[in-house]
């Protein structure tokens, strides 16, 4: 139990500290919220993550930005919206369980397209992700792609490979291939600092890796 306390007040220094330097208020509800989510057993470095991105989006001039938030059935990290827009931003690290780690690269593409599925459905919201400093966004290439580029053979595939991980709808092909992605967001707790990276940047990347890979 003591150990429990000390944690979560070392966690609360901790979160004040970084907050504070980013201009947050220590009456800020973005704090209690953060709070709250140590107690439900959320690590410590996907919550501060949310924090820094939270306040990155605020500053991008979104009239409204929370972190945890439920849209429809599913539960975005960070969520934002203004007048012209709504979007939902996935922190995505790479973590994989035990179980799967022989099939790694496969499990990470899975989690990208159960993710997007779940969005889309619910209409009129922008999904992306946000991604650590050195962290390569594993987006499938063919999802990089403009959608009337994109092959419904290779979505198809992307798909298969979902389902070996997660009970993923037949007919969704539709859904992937009008979703459209912009950019992600890359961050660095270091430096406190995120940034977007546009859609070329990420097509290159991602190209890159997976020649040195394979």
């Amino acid at each position: 139990m003591w150990r429990t306390v000390i944690e979560s007040l070392d966690l609360y220094t901790l979160l004040m500290t970084i907050s504070s330097r980013l201009g947050i208020e220590s009456t800020d509800g973005i704090i209690y919220r953060a709070m709250k989510l140590v107690e439900k057993g959320v690590t410590v470095t996907h919550i501060l993550a949310e924090v820094l991105i939270h306040s990155h989006v605020k500053n991008e001039g979104y009239n409204y930005v929370s972190i945890e938030e439920t849209v429809g059935t599913t539960k975005c990290d960070v969520y934002a919206e203004n007048e012209s827009e709504r979007i939902c931003i996935e922190i995505e690290t790479h973590s994989i369980p035990a179980e799967y780690i022989l099939e790694g690269y496969h499990y990470i593409i899975a989690r990208h397209i159960k993710k997007i599925l779940q969005i889309i459905k619910e209409g009129s919201i922008l999904l992306t992700f946000a991604y650590p400093y050195g962290v390569v966004p594993l987006i499938p290439l063919e999802l990089l792609k403009k959608p009337e580029e994109r092959s419904e053979d290779e979505l198809e595939k992307a798909i298969a490979i979902a389902r070996k991980f997660y009970a993923i709808d037949y007919d969704v092909v539709t859904y992937l291939k009008n979703w459209i992605i912009k950019y992600v967001y890359i961050y660095d707790m270091a430096l406190l600092r995120v940034v977007r990276l546009p859609i070329e940047s990420i097509t290159k990347l991602v190209h890159t890796y997976i020649e040195l890979v394979q």
